[in-house]
């Protein structure tokens, strides 16, 4: 190892010290944080299909998202840690839940928007 390749060495392990991770720790949290999430909600006529997967961290799906959550925010609510999915989608079909409510607004946003273009 050369005295730079040394130095940086170094200094990524001072500062995995003040975290508390040691560089195979860090790369672990850092997999760790990726995750897979299901839209378990309706299929939306702007592009997002029920059951579309998304891998990354929360913020990375929410931004990648972000123009449909845009148009219609409840998306949101519909996104799943696949490793939640089963319980969420008893949720979804059982009447009075929040999962449940969620993708009625979904549903009658779908509704409305196709109404609108049948008009046009």
């Amino acid at each position: 190892m050369s005295k730079k390749n040394t130095a940086n060495f170094v200094d990524t392990e001072k500062e995995n010290i003040k975290t508390g991770l040691s560089n195979e720790n860090k790369i672990n949290t850092e997999e760790i944080k990726k995750r897979r999430y299901i839209y378990i909600g309706p299929s939306v006529s702007i592009g997002l299909r029920k059951n579309n997967i998304f891998v990354g961290t929360e913020t990375e799906v929410f931004m990648y998202l972000e123009k449909y959550i845009k148009k219609c925010p409840q998306i949101k609510n519909l996104l799943i840690e696949t490793s939640n999915l089963a319980k969420a989608k008893n949720k979804v079909s059982q009447k009075g839940t929040l999962l449940n409510k969620y993708y009625g607004e979904i549903l009658s946003f779908v509704n409305a928007k196709k109404e609108a273009e049948e008009s046009e």
